[in-house]
């Protein structure tokens, strides 16, 4: 099981399924007609989606155990693919609260993060380093302005 979850063409797939989620969230905008044709097939690919991801969440908590959770990029996975399967009965009761669930959808692409170690090497020294940037970034100002 650790061989599959850990293979190149396994990412990959993962990869260029998060990559659709991309491409799904740029389609669906404000403008798609409820109950239109275009609103379906956004519908089931999000929900093909979800269950590809649910699929990957699962087998690699098969393959590693509760080892899975000690990386805080495995627990956001696990959020957000939570947050899409709790969206899917309550995008289909047809409540108006329920549109935050579907803009949870927003947070999908932050996937790649947790199968790119070096992005999330980037982003760990900047979580690290972020008062100095901030430091930075305001005395650039200051001199700009004078």
């Amino acid at each position: 099981m650790e061989s599959l979850v850990g293979s190149f063409w396994f990412d990959l797939f993962i990869n260029i399924s998060v990559l659709t989620t991309c491409v799904m969230l740029a389609i669906d905008d404000a403008s798609v007609e409820k109950g239109s044709n275009k609103e379906h097939v956004i519908d089931n690919v999000n929900l093909a989606l979800t269950c590809i991801f649910t699929f990957e969440a699962g087998l690699r908590i098969a393959a590693h155990g509760m080892d899975y959770f000690d990386s805080q990029w495995n627990c956001l996975d696990f959020f957000i693919v939570i947050i899409s399967l709790a969206s899917i009965p309550l995008s289909a009761s047809g409540l108006d609260g329920v549109k935050g669930f579907r803009a949870a959808r927003a947070l999908r692409p932050l996937r790649l993060i947790s199968h790119n170690v070096q992005l999330q090497l980037v982003l760990n020294t900047i979580g690290d380093v972020w008062i100095l940037i901030l430091i930075l970034i305001l005395i650039l100002i200051l001199i700009l302005i004078l």
